[in-house]
């Protein structure tokens, strides 16, 4: 056989193992056609080594920031837009405002037209109003002829929510013309359609010890500058039913403490009165006596912060010592109101 059949049937002893085609030290499994350069493996190593990154790793590697460079501004996004979020519907709390200082004075002058000698009285009250109701404590003094009383009183008008509040006042008299103790209390409340509506309590307790409670309540509406309102009062404890009631209106301008107001009553109305004297004396005997009554007048603004006020009311009262006998009272009542 030739050279050439011998190398077909024996393939192998044509392989010879050489080194250094790769100049990487790399021994390989050679032929008779040499290799230059670096020969691929199964499993590729990362990098030549001369040093230079294969193509294939450098794309993964900068697909992988790309992809971290995404999310990190994601997340900045979104930490921005809930902080601003945050910030509109979380109201930033406010420094609570000072209370509004309220001082004022206030005169009046009740004549008769027969029996009794004119009343005079004065009173001095001072008070603050806050986002927590309104407080007024109040010194009055009275005279008719020969005898004179003063009264010390005090009325809270506290917050109890967005739409409601209440009333509590008492008062402590000495002599004519006012009683010894006087208290109330009452809730009020608003309803839809700009209705409010209150329940209470009036106190009274004369001189000679003998007291009245009285249940008392008001229905009122708002309507444009309009508000009216009726309040009964209605004893508790006398054994002769006691049953009076006012209907009262304001019509508001300028300002929204400027008013005209008008009222009737029938029956005596202890809250619409600075004195408890209606007939001449104080007593118990005022609340079971018919009367009629009706007034009107304004308040309004003389200044920056000055209010003044001017009340007038014409009364047909019965008389406790002539049953079916009446006489006439005319009041005036004004004053003046500071606030800061």
């Amino acid at each position: 056989m030739g050279k050439n059949g011998a190398a077909g049937l024996c393939p192998s002893e044509n392989r010879v193992i050489t080194q250094g085609s790769g100049r990487g030290g790399i021994r390989t499994l050679d032929t008779a056609v040499r290799y230059t350069g670096f020969r691929d493996r199964p499993i590729q190593p990362l990098s030549h080594p001369s040093g230079v990154t294969t193509m294939k790793y450098t794309e993964k590697r900068q697909d992988f920031q790309r992809t971290i460079r995404t999310l990190r501004c994601l997340m900045v996004f979104c930490t921005l837009f809930v902080a601003r979020t945050i910030a509109q519907e979380i109201p930033w709390p406010t420094p609570a405002a000072a209370p509004e200082v309220l001082v004022g004075l206030q005169a009046g002058l009740e004549s008769y037209d027969r029996f009794f000698s004119p009343l005079q009285s004065i009173s001095l009250f001072a008070g603050s109003r806050s986002r927590a109701g309104t407080f007024i404590g109040r010194v009055s003094a009275g005279q008719r002829a020969d005898h004179q009383g003063f009264q010390a009183e005090a009325e809270n008008y506290p917050i109890l929510g967005d739409r409601s509040y209440a009333y509590l006042g008492y008062a402590w008299g000495s002599g004519d013309p006012f009683a010894r103790h006087r208290g109330g209390v009452e809730y009020f409340t608003a309803l839809p359609a700009a209705f409010e509506v209150s329940g209470g309590m009036r106190v009274y307790q004369f001189h000679d010890r003998r007291t009245v409670v009285l249940g008392t309540g008001t229905l009122a509406r708002y309507t444009g500058n309009f508000w009216f309102s009726g309040r009964p009062y209605i004893s508790v404890n006398l054994r002769r039913p006691a049953v009076s009631a006012t209907l009262a209106g304001r019509y508001y301008f300028g300002e929204k403490e400027e008013f005209w107001f008008a009222r009737i009553g029938a029956g005596f109305t202890p809250d619409e009165r600075s004195t408890l004297t209606a007939t001449g004396m104080p007593g118990i005997e005022v609340f079971t006596l018919h009367a009629q009554s009706v007034g009107g007048g304004v308040q309004a603004l003389l200044a920056p912060r000055l209010f003044g006020m001017l009340d007038v009311s014409l009364t047909r009262q019965e008389v406790a010592f002539r049953r079916g006998t009446y006489v006439v009272n005319a009041s005036l009542l004004c004053g003046i109101r500071f606030s800061r």
